[in-house]
């Protein structure tokens, strides 16, 4: 029976911990390592290499101050925008384009499939939640839906 060391007994999860970490441990055997000197195998040395082959030289070039247009991308998209914070080499992939529901940029590839818009110009997003969600801009012309639109424009619904 296992007893502590103040001869009390131990439980059945102590005993199987016990015996578990014995059995681990118990083949361990430390390896010796020396380390006086170092070892000359570790890494060629230059007089190892072949006769044929040239020393490698690196030219240093300066780093352009000024980016040329090709290097920026810009994002107009406003999913993109929120890709390209989580990933940054996420890249905008074509023009935008004015969403007519939340008044905000959009990419082709984020727009809102054509046979559930109708050919308008909308984006993605849930654009019933974000009009909810964003009262304050009621005023510039969010609206939830295209049927919303339709009736705040021509006042007839």
């Amino acid at each position: 029976m296992y007893r502590t060391s103040s001869n009390t007994p131990l439980t059945r999860k102590q005993i199987y911990y016990t015996r578990t970490t014995e059995s681990l441990y118990s083949n361990l055997t430390p390896i010796p390592v020396v380390m006086d000197a170092l070892s000359t195998t570790a890494a060629l040395a230059t007089t190892d290499l072949p006769v044929d082959m040239p020393a490698l030289t690196v030219t240093p070039m300066a780093a352009p101050t000024n980016p040329t247009a090709a290097q920026v991308s810009t994002i107009d998209c406003h999913i993109c925008v929120c890709m390209n914070r989580r990933k940054p080499a996420w890249k905008q992939a074509g023009p935008s384009k004015m969403c007519v529901l939340c008044v905000r940029q959009y990419c082709t590839v984020h727009a809102a499939p054509v046979d559930k818009v109708g050919g308008e110009d909308v984006c993605e997003i849930n654009h019933e939640t974000y009009y909810w969600k964003h009262e304050a801009r009621w005023g510039e012309g969010v609206h939830a839906t295209l049927y919303d639109r339709k009736c705040d424009k021509w006042a007839s619904c």
